[in-house]
């Protein structure tokens, strides 16, 4: 592992604009949601959301190198 502590404000940035887009796109997703679905079915993208989180996240942890 690099460490590379010159490059840390921009990483602590990247974190918090990342933060942002999701609290954002969880607003728009969830919005959309409450028109598109009735009150029973409000889960189920939540449940695709984070299906796809941890998706995303395994491949990822699988492909980086040891």
């Amino acid at each position: 592992m690099l460490i590379a502590p010159a490059s840390a404000p921009l990483l602590f940035g990247l974190n918090s604009s990342a933060i942002y887009l999701g609290v954002a796109a969880g607003g728009v997703i969830g919005g959309l949601s409450q028109d598109w679905l009735s009150i029973t079915l409000l889960g189920v993208p939540a449940a695709i959301v984070a299906l796809l989180a941890t998706t995303i996240t395994r491949a990822e942890t699988a492909a980086t190198p040891k």
